[in-house]
């Protein structure tokens, strides 16, 4: 998608930046086409940093955190819940950089980034009490 935009965005913009600089006629179609491959360049080197550190798994180690949520979970919510990666592309991703621990833990939601996105209603109390049991547990 970034590719998409920016590859969009570039074609809109460019021959603004064109007659901005002067660079009209075919006394410059060099400086033209060196410049757009400097573009392409840059927007490919861009999407490989992108796509590369976004496909790093964001899988951590069970610890303190995953003890304390799975603990709060099975209080509230009377069930023992299993440590997964099956829900998909994370932006713990980029947060387990900073983070020993990162786990992904929120509502079922058949709807998620879609249009009309919703949570059931009856939803919301038990997440909100396994988040402060979580933080109980935490810093107990």
């Amino acid at each position: 998608m970034v590719g998409a935009v920016g590859g969009s965005l570039v074609n809109l913009v460019y021959p603004y930046f064109l007659d901005q600089k002067g660079w009209r006629g075919p006394a410059y179609r060099r400086v033209q086409n060196f410049d757009f491959l400097l573009a392409v360049v840059v927007m490919i080197v861009f999407n490989l940093a992108v796509w590369t550190l976004g496909a790093e798994p964001f899988l951590t180690e069970p610890g303190t955190l995953s003890r304390a949520l799975s603990q709060a979970i099975e209080a509230e919510c009377g069930v023992a819940p299993e440590l997964s990666t099956s829900g998909g592309t994370s932006d713990g991703r980029f947060i387990r950089r900073i983070a020993d621990q990162v786990i992904e833990f929120g509502p079922v939601n058949a709807s998620i980034h879609q249009v009309d996105e919703c949570v059931e209603l009856e939803a919301i109390e038990p997440l909100k009490n396994v988040y402060r049991r979580t933080l109980e547990l935490l810093l107990a």
